[in-house]
Protein backbone atom coordinates (compact mmCIF):
# COMPACT_ATOMS: atom_id res chain seq x y z
CA UNK A 1 0.00 0.00 0.00
CA UNK A 2 0.82 3.43 -0.40
CA UNK A 3 1.41 6.10 2.41
CA UNK A 4 0.02 9.22 1.97
CA UNK A 5 -0.31 12.55 4.30
CA UNK A 6 -3.55 14.61 4.83
CA UNK A 7 -3.97 17.96 5.19
CA UNK A 8 -3.90 19.25 8.75
CA UNK A 9 -5.28 22.89 8.29
CA UNK A 10 -2.03 24.28 10.12
CA UNK A 11 1.89 23.20 10.06
CA UNK A 12 1.60 21.30 12.52
CA UNK A 13 2.62 17.49 11.82
CA UNK A 14 -0.41 15.58 10.26
CA UNK A 15 -2.34 13.10 11.62
CA UNK A 16 -2.42 9.51 10.69
CA UNK A 17 -5.76 8.94 9.06
CA UNK A 18 -6.83 6.65 6.77
CA UNK A 19 -8.98 7.35 3.42
CA UNK A 20 -10.75 6.01 0.45
CA UNK A 21 -8.98 7.03 -2.02
CA UNK A 22 -10.00 7.01 -6.14
CA UNK A 23 -9.84 3.19 -7.85
CA UNK A 24 -11.13 1.96 -4.55
CA UNK A 25 -7.94 1.82 -2.98
CA UNK A 26 -7.32 2.09 0.84
CA UNK A 27 -4.32 4.95 1.82
CA UNK A 28 -2.74 5.48 4.98
CA UNK A 29 -1.21 8.58 6.24
CA UNK A 30 1.65 8.87 7.94
CA UNK A 31 3.34 11.86 9.99
CA UNK A 32 5.52 14.10 8.92
CA UNK A 33 7.35 16.82 10.89
CA UNK A 34 7.20 19.53 8.68
CA UNK A 35 3.39 19.32 8.38
CA UNK A 36 1.67 18.08 5.52
CA UNK A 37 2.19 15.59 2.50
CA UNK A 38 -0.87 15.96 0.42
CA UNK A 39 0.29 13.28 -2.53
CA UNK A 40 1.37 9.99 -2.71
CA UNK A 41 5.22 9.72 -1.82
CA UNK A 42 6.13 6.39 -1.55
CA UNK A 43 5.71 5.14 -5.14
CA UNK A 44 5.62 7.51 -8.38
CA UNK A 45 2.72 6.78 -10.88
CA UNK A 46 4.66 7.16 -13.90
CA UNK A 47 7.67 8.59 -14.95
CA UNK A 48 10.00 10.20 -17.66
CA UNK A 49 13.55 10.16 -18.52
CA UNK A 50 13.97 12.77 -21.80
CA UNK A 51 17.68 12.19 -21.30
CA UNK A 52 18.69 15.60 -21.80
CA UNK A 53 20.97 17.94 -19.61
CA UNK A 54 20.36 21.18 -17.76
CA UNK A 55 16.75 20.89 -17.44
CA UNK A 56 14.56 23.31 -16.29
CA UNK A 57 11.06 23.66 -16.89
CA UNK A 58 8.24 21.48 -18.86
CA UNK A 59 4.72 21.55 -18.77
CA UNK A 60 1.09 20.21 -20.70
CA UNK A 61 -0.87 21.27 -23.30
CA UNK A 62 -4.01 20.26 -25.49
CA UNK A 63 -5.60 18.67 -22.18
CA UNK A 64 -2.12 16.57 -21.63
CA UNK A 65 -1.73 15.40 -24.95
CA UNK A 66 1.26 17.57 -25.67
CA UNK A 67 4.12 18.13 -23.44
CA UNK A 68 7.62 20.74 -24.06
CA UNK A 69 10.66 20.22 -22.14
CA UNK A 70 13.12 23.36 -21.83
CA UNK A 71 16.61 22.68 -21.20
CA UNK A 72 20.40 24.43 -20.93
CA UNK A 73 18.06 28.06 -21.41
CA UNK A 74 18.20 27.77 -24.89
CA UNK A 75 15.73 25.06 -26.39
CA UNK A 76 12.23 23.41 -25.68
CA UNK A 77 11.31 20.16 -26.89
CA UNK A 78 7.72 19.12 -28.44
CA UNK A 79 6.65 15.85 -27.18
CA UNK A 80 3.13 13.65 -27.68
CA UNK A 81 1.36 11.63 -25.52
CA UNK A 82 -0.70 8.92 -26.21
CA UNK A 83 -2.58 8.75 -23.32
CA UNK A 84 -2.90 12.40 -21.49
CA UNK A 85 -1.11 13.62 -19.06
CA UNK A 86 0.76 10.10 -18.94
CA UNK A 87 4.84 11.02 -19.63
CA UNK A 88 5.31 7.56 -19.33
CA UNK A 89 3.66 7.08 -22.23
CA UNK A 90 5.42 10.23 -24.39
CA UNK A 91 7.11 10.42 -27.39
CA UNK A 92 9.07 12.92 -28.90
CA UNK A 93 8.32 14.89 -32.16
CA UNK A 94 11.18 15.42 -33.33
CA UNK A 95 10.92 19.32 -33.01
CA UNK A 96 13.46 21.44 -31.34
CA UNK A 97 12.99 24.97 -30.69
CA UNK A 98 16.28 27.69 -29.67
CA UNK A 99 14.95 30.70 -28.44
CA UNK A 100 18.54 31.81 -26.96
CA UNK A 101 18.16 35.03 -29.46
CA UNK A 102 14.94 36.50 -27.70
CA UNK A 103 15.88 34.54 -24.59
CA UNK A 104 18.73 32.51 -23.20
CA UNK A 105 18.57 31.70 -19.60
CA UNK A 106 15.28 30.58 -20.05
CA UNK A 107 13.59 29.11 -16.59
CA UNK A 108 10.09 28.35 -17.08
CA UNK A 109 7.28 28.37 -19.85
CA UNK A 110 3.33 27.84 -20.59
CA UNK A 111 1.06 28.12 -23.00
CA UNK A 112 -2.93 29.51 -23.48
CA UNK A 113 -5.03 26.85 -23.66
CA UNK A 114 -5.91 26.85 -27.14
CA UNK A 115 -2.27 26.87 -28.33
CA UNK A 116 -2.19 30.04 -29.92
CA UNK A 117 0.00 32.18 -27.66
CA UNK A 118 3.16 30.60 -25.83
CA UNK A 119 5.02 32.39 -22.92
CA UNK A 120 8.37 32.14 -21.68
CA UNK A 121 10.02 33.44 -18.60
CA UNK A 122 13.95 33.76 -18.09
CA UNK A 123 16.28 35.70 -16.94
CA UNK A 124 18.26 37.45 -20.02
CA UNK A 125 15.13 39.34 -20.23
CA UNK A 126 13.82 39.19 -17.02
CA UNK A 127 10.17 39.70 -17.89
CA UNK A 128 7.35 37.26 -19.85
CA UNK A 129 7.20 37.03 -23.57
CA UNK A 130 4.50 36.23 -25.58
CA UNK A 131 4.92 34.71 -28.67
CA UNK A 132 1.63 34.01 -31.29
CA UNK A 133 2.11 30.46 -33.14
CA UNK A 134 0.56 30.25 -36.39
CA UNK A 135 0.26 26.60 -35.99
CA UNK A 136 -1.69 26.24 -32.71
CA UNK A 137 0.68 23.92 -30.36
CA UNK A 138 3.77 23.87 -33.05
CA UNK A 139 6.71 26.17 -31.07
CA UNK A 140 8.64 26.06 -34.39
CA UNK A 141 5.93 28.38 -35.68
CA UNK A 142 6.34 30.76 -33.07
CA UNK A 143 7.24 34.61 -33.62
CA UNK A 144 7.97 36.96 -30.73
CA UNK A 145 4.39 39.60 -30.43
CA UNK A 146 0.13 39.31 -31.31
CA UNK A 147 1.16 38.09 -34.94
CA UNK A 148 4.06 40.30 -35.87
CA UNK A 149 4.73 41.06 -39.45
CA UNK A 150 8.50 42.65 -40.20
CA UNK A 151 10.94 43.33 -43.49
CA UNK A 152 14.37 43.76 -41.86
CA UNK A 153 16.81 45.90 -43.37
CA UNK A 154 14.78 48.24 -44.67
CA UNK A 155 17.45 51.14 -45.50
CA UNK A 156 18.60 48.03 -48.21
CA UNK A 157 15.33 47.83 -49.34
CA UNK A 158 14.81 49.05 -52.66
CA UNK A 159 16.80 50.52 -55.20
CA UNK A 160 19.74 51.47 -53.24
CA UNK A 161 21.03 51.34 -50.26
CA UNK A 162 19.57 54.50 -48.28
CA UNK A 163 21.45 55.03 -44.57
CA UNK A 164 18.42 57.31 -43.37
CA UNK A 165 15.28 56.17 -44.16
CA UNK A 166 12.64 58.92 -43.21
CA UNK A 167 8.77 57.79 -43.74
CA UNK A 168 6.48 55.70 -45.91
CA UNK A 169 3.00 54.93 -46.87
CA UNK A 170 0.58 53.01 -47.91
CA UNK A 171 -1.37 53.56 -51.14
CA UNK A 172 -3.86 52.31 -53.54
CA UNK A 173 -5.72 50.36 -50.81
CA UNK A 174 -2.84 48.85 -49.59
CA UNK A 175 -1.61 47.31 -52.65
CA UNK A 176 1.28 49.73 -53.00
CA UNK A 177 3.43 51.41 -50.30
CA UNK A 178 6.15 54.18 -51.22
CA UNK A 179 9.31 54.78 -48.73
CA UNK A 180 11.29 58.20 -48.64
CA UNK A 181 14.80 58.38 -47.60
CA UNK A 182 16.90 61.60 -47.64
CA UNK A 183 20.43 59.87 -47.95
CA UNK A 184 19.46 59.05 -51.10
CA UNK A 185 16.25 61.41 -52.06
CA UNK A 186 14.42 58.58 -53.93
CA UNK A 187 11.35 57.94 -53.69
CA UNK A 188 10.97 53.97 -53.71
CA UNK A 189 7.54 52.21 -55.11
CA UNK A 190 6.65 48.91 -53.72
CA UNK A 191 3.34 46.47 -54.59
CA UNK A 192 1.93 43.88 -52.18
CA UNK A 193 0.58 40.83 -53.42
CA UNK A 194 -1.47 41.16 -50.09
CA UNK A 195 -2.72 44.20 -49.45
CA UNK A 196 -0.76 46.16 -46.36
CA UNK A 197 1.16 42.51 -45.72
CA UNK A 198 4.16 44.50 -45.81
CA UNK A 199 6.54 40.91 -45.87
CA UNK A 200 5.03 40.85 -49.63
CA UNK A 201 6.28 43.05 -51.30
CA UNK A 202 7.88 43.60 -54.70
CA UNK A 203 9.86 46.58 -55.90
CA UNK A 204 8.66 48.57 -58.74
CA UNK A 205 11.44 50.82 -59.28
CA UNK A 206 11.50 54.71 -57.80
CA UNK A 207 11.41 58.61 -58.54
CA UNK A 208 14.59 60.56 -58.41
CA UNK A 209 13.28 63.61 -56.30
CA UNK A 210 16.64 65.67 -56.51
CA UNK A 211 15.60 65.88 -60.05
CA UNK A 212 12.87 68.21 -58.71
CA UNK A 213 15.41 70.60 -56.34
CA UNK A 214 14.54 68.40 -52.96
CA UNK A 215 17.08 68.15 -50.52
CA UNK A 216 15.64 66.41 -47.96
CA UNK A 217 12.94 64.32 -48.58
CA UNK A 218 10.99 63.58 -45.40
CA UNK A 219 7.76 62.25 -46.35
CA UNK A 220 5.33 60.93 -48.77
CA UNK A 221 0.85 60.90 -49.38
CA UNK A 222 -1.22 60.46 -52.23
CA UNK A 223 -4.67 61.83 -52.79
CA UNK A 224 -7.36 59.84 -52.53
CA UNK A 225 -7.80 58.46 -56.58
CA UNK A 226 -3.77 58.60 -57.06
CA UNK A 227 -3.54 61.24 -59.69
CA UNK A 228 -1.12 63.27 -57.40
CA UNK A 229 1.50 62.76 -54.53
CA UNK A 230 2.78 65.28 -52.27
CA UNK A 231 6.59 65.35 -50.66
CA UNK A 232 7.81 67.11 -47.54
CA UNK A 233 10.97 68.67 -47.98
CA UNK A 234 12.96 69.49 -44.65
CA UNK A 235 15.55 71.48 -46.86
CA UNK A 236 13.22 73.83 -48.56
CA UNK A 237 10.73 73.85 -46.16
CA UNK A 238 8.33 72.85 -48.85
CA UNK A 239 5.31 70.71 -49.94
CA UNK A 240 6.00 69.44 -53.21
CA UNK A 241 2.67 68.79 -55.18
CA UNK A 242 2.96 66.44 -58.37
CA UNK A 243 0.76 64.67 -61.02
CA UNK A 244 0.91 61.06 -62.20
CA UNK A 245 -0.76 60.20 -65.81
CA UNK A 246 -0.64 56.46 -64.06
CA UNK A 247 -2.76 56.51 -60.63
CA UNK A 248 0.03 55.47 -57.69
CA UNK A 249 2.87 54.83 -60.23
CA UNK A 250 5.61 56.70 -60.15
CA UNK A 251 8.03 54.06 -62.32
CA UNK A 252 6.52 54.56 -65.18
CA UNK A 253 4.05 57.42 -67.37
CA UNK A 254 4.91 61.22 -66.81
CA UNK A 255 5.42 63.14 -63.48
CA UNK A 256 4.71 66.90 -63.27
CA UNK A 257 5.30 68.97 -60.67
CA UNK A 258 2.47 71.12 -60.01
CA UNK A 259 3.25 73.27 -56.89
CA UNK A 260 5.31 74.08 -54.39
CA UNK A 261 4.01 75.62 -51.27
CA UNK A 262 6.35 77.23 -48.54
CA UNK A 263 5.50 76.32 -44.79
CA UNK A 264 9.04 77.61 -43.44
CA UNK A 265 6.76 80.61 -41.78
CA UNK A 266 5.01 77.67 -39.49
CA UNK A 267 7.52 74.80 -39.50
CA UNK A 268 11.00 75.00 -40.04
CA UNK A 269 11.51 71.19 -39.76
CA UNK A 270 8.74 69.49 -41.63
CA UNK A 271 8.73 65.81 -40.87
CA UNK A 272 5.20 64.46 -41.79
CA UNK A 273 2.07 65.41 -43.74
CA UNK A 274 -1.62 64.66 -43.44
CA UNK A 275 -5.31 65.50 -45.04
CA UNK A 276 -9.05 65.63 -44.32
CA UNK A 277 -10.76 63.43 -46.50
CA UNK A 278 -11.27 65.46 -49.02
CA UNK A 279 -8.27 67.45 -49.11
CA UNK A 280 -9.75 70.54 -48.10
CA UNK A 281 -7.64 70.42 -44.41
CA UNK A 282 -3.63 69.67 -44.61
CA UNK A 283 -1.74 68.94 -41.40
CA UNK A 284 1.75 69.21 -41.05
CA UNK A 285 4.17 67.78 -38.28
CA UNK A 286 7.36 69.26 -37.49
CA UNK A 287 10.01 68.53 -34.79
CA UNK A 288 10.86 72.55 -34.80
CA UNK A 289 7.51 73.62 -33.68
CA UNK A 290 6.80 70.29 -32.15
CA UNK A 291 3.24 70.78 -32.83
CA UNK A 292 1.23 70.38 -35.80
CA UNK A 293 -0.26 73.42 -38.22
CA UNK A 294 -3.25 73.12 -39.94
CA UNK A 295 -4.00 74.68 -43.70
CA UNK A 296 -7.19 75.66 -45.20
CA UNK A 297 -7.29 74.16 -48.54
CA UNK A 298 -10.40 76.13 -50.90
CA UNK A 299 -9.94 73.14 -53.37
CA UNK A 300 -8.97 69.76 -51.97
CA UNK A 301 -5.68 68.44 -52.47
CA UNK A 302 -4.78 71.56 -54.53
CA UNK A 303 -1.90 73.01 -52.58
CA UNK A 304 -1.82 76.42 -54.50
CA UNK A 305 -5.45 77.09 -52.68
CA UNK A 306 -3.62 76.79 -48.92
CA UNK A 307 -3.89 79.24 -46.22
CA UNK A 308 -2.65 78.62 -42.82
CA UNK A 309 -5.11 78.31 -40.07
CA UNK A 310 -3.56 77.47 -37.09
CA UNK A 311 -1.34 75.43 -35.44
CA UNK A 312 -1.70 73.07 -32.32
CA UNK A 313 1.11 71.60 -29.76
CA UNK A 314 -0.10 67.99 -29.19
CA UNK A 315 2.49 67.37 -26.07
CA UNK A 316 5.50 65.80 -27.52
CA UNK A 317 9.07 66.99 -27.70
CA UNK A 318 10.02 65.96 -30.89
CA UNK A 319 7.35 64.94 -33.35
CA UNK A 320 8.38 62.78 -36.54
CA UNK A 321 5.10 61.81 -37.46
CA UNK A 322 1.02 61.39 -37.51
CA UNK A 323 -1.67 59.37 -39.02
CA UNK A 324 -5.44 59.92 -38.53
CA UNK A 325 -7.80 56.96 -38.74
CA UNK A 326 -10.05 56.48 -41.88
CA UNK A 327 -12.63 59.00 -40.06
CA UNK A 328 -10.96 60.97 -38.55
CA UNK A 329 -11.96 60.72 -35.03
CA UNK A 330 -8.66 59.18 -34.18
CA UNK A 331 -5.14 60.66 -34.29
CA UNK A 332 -1.55 58.80 -32.80
CA UNK A 333 1.17 60.83 -33.35
CA UNK A 334 5.10 59.93 -33.42
CA UNK A 335 7.49 61.36 -30.60
CA UNK A 336 11.05 60.18 -31.80
CA UNK A 337 12.88 61.71 -28.71
CA UNK A 338 11.06 59.43 -26.53
CA UNK A 339 9.67 57.22 -28.71
CA UNK A 340 6.42 57.41 -27.22
CA UNK A 341 3.32 57.35 -29.16
CA UNK A 342 0.73 59.81 -28.28
CA UNK A 343 -2.84 58.73 -29.11
CA UNK A 344 -6.46 61.00 -29.15
CA UNK A 345 -9.57 60.75 -30.19
CA UNK A 346 -11.48 63.51 -31.75
CA UNK A 347 -15.01 64.01 -30.82
CA UNK A 348 -15.59 66.24 -34.16
CA UNK A 349 -13.46 64.38 -36.87
CA UNK A 350 -10.30 66.25 -38.07
CA UNK A 351 -11.00 69.16 -35.76
CA UNK A 352 -7.80 69.14 -33.84
CA UNK A 353 -9.39 71.44 -31.49
CA UNK A 354 -11.64 68.65 -29.67
CA UNK A 355 -8.91 67.14 -29.11
CA UNK A 356 -8.78 64.07 -25.80
CA UNK A 357 -5.86 63.81 -23.51
CA UNK A 358 -3.28 61.95 -25.06
CA UNK A 359 -2.59 58.04 -23.92
CA UNK A 360 0.90 57.72 -23.94
CA UNK A 361 2.30 54.68 -25.02
CA UNK A 362 5.75 53.86 -24.59
CA UNK A 363 7.55 51.86 -27.03
CA UNK A 364 11.43 52.86 -26.13
CA UNK A 365 13.87 50.12 -25.43
CA UNK A 366 13.84 51.04 -21.56
CA UNK A 367 10.13 49.22 -21.91
CA UNK A 368 10.90 46.96 -24.92
CA UNK A 369 12.62 43.39 -24.71
CA UNK A 370 16.29 44.56 -25.83
CA UNK A 371 17.11 41.64 -27.98
CA UNK A 372 18.84 42.04 -31.43
CA UNK A 373 17.02 42.75 -34.58
CA UNK A 374 18.54 39.83 -36.67
CA UNK A 375 16.80 36.74 -34.85
CA UNK A 376 14.55 34.23 -36.63
CA UNK A 377 11.96 35.30 -34.22
CA UNK A 378 11.81 39.02 -35.41
CA UNK A 379 11.67 40.60 -32.57
CA UNK A 380 10.39 44.05 -32.71
CA UNK A 381 13.32 45.98 -30.40
CA UNK A 382 12.95 49.61 -30.94
CA UNK A 383 15.52 52.57 -31.29
CA UNK A 384 14.23 54.77 -32.97
CA UNK A 385 10.55 55.29 -34.25
CA UNK A 386 10.42 57.66 -37.62
CA UNK A 387 6.86 57.07 -39.02
CA UNK A 388 3.56 54.94 -37.61
CA UNK A 389 0.36 54.06 -40.12
CA UNK A 390 -2.36 52.12 -39.66
CA UNK A 391 -3.07 49.30 -41.76
CA UNK A 392 -6.62 49.44 -43.60
CA UNK A 393 -9.21 48.26 -41.45
CA UNK A 394 -7.41 49.77 -38.39
CA UNK A 395 -6.32 46.31 -36.90
CA UNK A 396 -2.79 47.01 -37.01
CA UNK A 397 -0.55 49.72 -36.69
CA UNK A 398 3.04 49.04 -38.89
CA UNK A 399 5.94 51.26 -37.11
CA UNK A 400 9.14 52.34 -38.95
CA UNK A 401 12.16 52.27 -36.81
CA UNK A 402 15.70 53.81 -38.03
CA UNK A 403 17.96 53.01 -35.69
CA UNK A 404 21.33 51.71 -37.37
CA UNK A 405 21.55 48.72 -35.83
CA UNK A 406 17.96 47.60 -35.83
CA UNK A 407 16.35 49.74 -38.84
CA UNK A 408 13.34 47.79 -40.02
CA UNK A 409 9.28 48.39 -40.53
CA UNK A 410 6.92 46.26 -38.08
CA UNK A 411 3.28 45.46 -37.56
CA UNK A 412 2.02 45.56 -34.15
CA UNK A 413 -1.91 44.33 -33.47
CA UNK A 414 -4.74 46.58 -32.22
CA UNK A 415 -7.32 44.73 -30.32
CA UNK A 416 -10.03 47.63 -31.13
CA UNK A 417 -9.57 49.44 -34.67
CA UNK A 418 -7.43 51.93 -34.98
CA UNK A 419 -7.36 52.50 -31.28
CA UNK A 420 -3.29 52.59 -30.60
CA UNK A 421 -4.16 52.54 -26.84
CA UNK A 422 -5.01 48.69 -27.27
CA UNK A 423 -1.56 47.76 -29.33
CA UNK A 424 -0.62 44.35 -27.93
CA UNK A 425 3.16 44.87 -27.43
CA UNK A 426 3.39 40.98 -26.21
CA UNK A 427 5.27 40.87 -22.56
CA UNK A 428 5.10 41.90 -19.18
CA UNK A 429 6.91 45.62 -17.16
CA UNK A 430 7.46 42.64 -14.40
CA UNK A 431 11.00 44.97 -13.73
CA UNK A 432 9.35 48.25 -12.96
CA UNK A 433 7.33 46.09 -10.09
CA UNK A 434 9.99 44.87 -8.44
CA UNK A 435 10.43 41.45 -9.77
CA UNK A 436 13.88 40.98 -11.95
CA UNK A 437 14.08 37.22 -11.72
CA UNK A 438 10.82 35.33 -13.48
CA UNK A 439 11.19 31.72 -12.21
CA UNK A 440 7.45 30.72 -13.12
CA UNK A 441 4.58 31.59 -14.78
CA UNK A 442 0.73 31.23 -14.02
CA UNK A 443 -2.64 31.86 -15.48
CA UNK A 444 -5.77 32.10 -14.23
CA UNK A 445 -7.90 29.72 -15.94
CA UNK A 446 -9.96 31.89 -17.64
CA UNK A 447 -6.52 33.68 -18.86
CA UNK A 448 -7.39 37.16 -16.87
CA UNK A 449 -4.89 37.08 -14.50
CA UNK A 450 -0.82 35.85 -14.31
CA UNK A 451 1.28 35.25 -12.02
CA UNK A 452 4.78 35.26 -11.64
CA UNK A 453 7.13 33.64 -9.19
CA UNK A 454 10.02 35.60 -8.55
CA UNK A 455 13.02 33.70 -7.99
CA UNK A 456 15.24 36.36 -6.34
CA UNK A 457 12.58 37.83 -3.55
CA UNK A 458 10.52 34.50 -3.66
CA UNK A 459 6.89 36.17 -3.80
CA UNK A 460 4.60 35.87 -6.02
CA UNK A 461 3.61 38.94 -8.30
CA UNK A 462 0.01 39.48 -9.87
CA UNK A 463 -1.31 41.28 -12.57
CA UNK A 464 -5.40 41.44 -13.80
CA UNK A 465 -5.48 41.29 -18.06
CA UNK A 466 -7.68 43.42 -20.14
CA UNK A 467 -8.23 40.39 -22.79
CA UNK A 468 -7.63 37.07 -21.41
CA UNK A 469 -4.08 35.68 -22.13
CA UNK A 470 -2.67 39.01 -23.73
CA UNK A 471 0.16 40.75 -22.05
CA UNK A 472 0.53 43.75 -23.06
CA UNK A 473 1.90 46.71 -20.27
CA UNK A 474 -0.31 48.82 -21.86
CA UNK A 475 -3.40 46.29 -21.19
CA UNK A 476 -2.78 45.14 -17.74
CA UNK A 477 -3.20 46.37 -14.46
CA UNK A 478 -0.65 45.40 -11.38
CA UNK A 479 -2.55 43.80 -8.89
CA UNK A 480 -0.27 42.44 -5.60
CA UNK A 481 2.48 40.86 -4.57
CA UNK A 482 2.41 38.03 -1.95
CA UNK A 483 4.26 37.96 1.45
CA UNK A 484 8.25 36.27 0.97
CA UNK A 485 7.11 32.71 0.59
CA UNK A 486 10.37 31.59 3.03
CA UNK A 487 9.06 28.05 4.74
CA UNK A 488 11.56 27.06 7.29
CA UNK A 489 13.96 28.95 5.75
CA UNK A 490 13.39 27.86 1.55
CA UNK A 491 15.09 31.05 -0.05
CA UNK A 492 15.48 29.34 -3.52
CA UNK A 493 12.37 28.79 -4.98
CA UNK A 494 11.80 27.69 -8.57
CA UNK A 495 8.54 26.51 -9.48
CA UNK A 496 4.91 27.39 -9.19
CA UNK A 497 1.46 25.68 -9.78
CA UNK A 498 -2.14 26.89 -9.10
CA UNK A 499 -4.32 24.38 -8.03
CA UNK A 500 -6.78 24.11 -10.31
CA UNK A 501 -9.95 24.01 -8.22
CA UNK A 502 -8.64 27.45 -7.43
CA UNK A 503 -8.33 26.78 -3.57
CA UNK A 504 -4.34 27.11 -3.86
CA UNK A 505 -0.68 27.08 -4.86
CA UNK A 506 2.33 24.36 -4.97
CA UNK A 507 5.38 25.75 -5.12
CA UNK A 508 9.12 23.95 -5.26
CA UNK A 509 12.37 25.08 -4.18
CA UNK A 510 16.16 23.60 -4.29
CA UNK A 511 16.83 25.80 -0.88
CA UNK A 512 15.09 22.71 0.88
CA UNK A 513 14.29 20.14 -2.23
CA UNK A 514 10.88 20.43 -1.04
CA UNK A 515 7.00 21.15 -2.81
CA UNK A 516 4.84 23.30 -0.44
CA UNK A 517 1.20 23.94 -0.56
CA UNK A 518 -0.50 27.43 -0.09
CA UNK A 519 -3.96 27.97 0.73
CA UNK A 520 -5.61 31.27 -0.51
CA UNK A 521 -7.41 33.39 2.10
CA UNK A 522 -10.74 35.27 2.12
CA UNK A 523 -12.92 32.31 2.16
CA UNK A 524 -11.09 30.54 -0.34
CA UNK A 525 -11.06 33.08 -3.07
CA UNK A 526 -9.80 31.94 -6.28
CA UNK A 527 -6.28 33.38 -7.41
CA UNK A 528 -5.72 36.04 -4.74
CA UNK A 529 -2.37 36.25 -3.69
CA UNK A 530 -3.41 36.33 0.33
CA UNK A 531 -2.30 32.77 1.27
CA UNK A 532 -1.72 30.54 4.27
CA UNK A 533 1.18 28.18 4.75
CA UNK A 534 -0.04 24.77 4.69
CA UNK A 535 3.42 22.81 5.02
CA UNK A 536 6.08 21.19 2.81
CA UNK A 537 7.22 17.90 1.91
CA UNK A 538 11.08 17.03 1.49
CA UNK A 539 11.20 15.16 -2.03
CA UNK A 540 14.72 14.06 -0.93
CA UNK A 541 13.22 11.48 1.85
CA UNK A 542 11.75 8.69 -0.43
CA UNK A 543 14.62 8.21 -2.19
CA UNK A 544 13.50 9.87 -5.44
CA UNK A 545 16.83 10.84 -6.93
CA UNK A 546 15.93 14.39 -7.57
CA UNK A 547 17.80 17.08 -5.37
CA UNK A 548 17.19 19.90 -7.39
CA UNK A 549 13.30 20.34 -7.93
CA UNK A 550 12.67 23.61 -10.76
CA UNK A 551 9.18 22.31 -11.78
CA UNK A 552 6.03 21.68 -10.73
CA UNK A 553 2.62 20.91 -12.41
CA UNK A 554 -0.80 20.21 -11.26
CA UNK A 555 -3.50 19.62 -13.53
CA UNK A 556 -7.03 17.79 -12.85
CA UNK A 557 -7.31 15.37 -15.55
CA UNK A 558 -10.90 14.37 -17.83
CA UNK A 559 -10.82 10.89 -15.67
CA UNK A 560 -11.37 12.78 -12.37
CA UNK A 561 -7.38 12.30 -11.21
CA UNK A 562 -5.54 15.44 -9.46
CA UNK A 563 -1.89 14.96 -10.58
CA UNK A 564 0.72 16.56 -9.25
CA UNK A 565 4.32 16.67 -11.39
CA UNK A 566 8.07 17.02 -10.15
CA UNK A 567 10.95 18.17 -12.25
CA UNK A 568 14.20 18.73 -11.62
CA UNK A 569 17.97 19.15 -12.64
CA UNK A 570 19.34 16.56 -10.33
CA UNK A 571 17.64 13.63 -11.56
CA UNK A 572 16.60 15.54 -14.71
CA UNK A 573 13.33 12.87 -14.91
CA UNK A 574 9.86 14.00 -14.56
CA UNK A 575 7.92 12.16 -11.93
CA UNK A 576 3.54 11.91 -11.21
CA UNK A 577 1.87 11.41 -8.44
CA UNK A 578 -1.45 11.35 -7.14
CA UNK A 579 -2.84 14.26 -5.31
CA UNK A 580 -6.14 13.93 -2.71
CA UNK A 581 -8.57 16.13 -3.37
Amino acid sequence: MNLIGSISGSPEPSRVTGMLGHKDRVKFAHRISEGVSSFEMAVPREQFDPGLSSDYFFFFAKKGEKMYIGYSGDYMRSYTLSTPYDVSTATYDDVQWNHSSVESSAESATMSPDGRYLYLAGQSEDTILMFTMSTPYDITTAQLGYHPREVNNVHTIGSITDSYRTGFRFGDSGNKFYITGSSSERLEQFSLSTAYDITSYTHDGYLLLSTYGIGDTKNVIWNNNGTKFFIVDDQGNHVNEFSVSNAWDVTSGTITELNELDIGTQESTPEDIAFNSDGTKMFIAGSAGDDINVYDLSTGFDTSTASFDTNYNVGATSVRSLEFSSDGTKLMVMDSGSDYIYYYTLSTAFDLSTLSTATIIDMGPSEYPTVSHSNALRSPFIGNIRSTRYNGDGSAIIVMDTDTSYDKLFEFKLLSPFDTSKIVMGYVSAVSQGSNYPADIEFSPDGTRVFILDGSDDKVYAWDLDYPFILSPNLMTFNSVSALLNHEGETALRGFALAPNGTGFYACGDGRNSVYFYDFLNNYVPFQTAFRDKGATDVTQYGLGETIPREVQVYFTDSGEFKLFIYGSGGGIIRCFNLLV
